[in-house]
């Protein structure tokens, strides 16, 4: 994910706590009008340039992308057929891990 992507989860993000009221002291909570207005979205035909430049591989989104791996678990969940997904991820990760850890260097 590039840059202009990783800013849009950053606003999402804040937005997200702000709306919960999270985001400030006082009576206002963070509910502003200057955090609104930095915090608004863009249109979305402005975004639609963006759409075309975000990598959609399993590499890009559920390795580099911890929230990626999560949803692709949570999908994987929903599908009985997709069980045995979750069993080779999990199996990958673990002899990964297995031979960080005990490979001589």
């Amino acid at each position: 994910m590039g840059p202009a992507g990783r800013f849009v989860l950053v606003k999402l993000s804040v937005w997200t706590l702000l709306q919960k009221g999270h985001g400030g002291g006082g009576k206002r909570k963070g509910r502003s009008k200057k955090w609104k207005e930095i915090l608004r979205f863009p249109h979305i035909s402005q975004c639609a340039e963006l759409g075309k430049t975000i990598e959609r591989d399993y590499a890009s989104i559920c390795d580099k992308q911890p929230i990626g791996r999560l949803l692709f678990r949570l999908y994987c969940e929903t599908k009985p057929s997709l069980q045995q997904c979750i069993q080779l991820l999990d199996a990958t990760v673990c002899i990964n891990t297995f031979y960080r850890l005990f490979s001589p260097k």
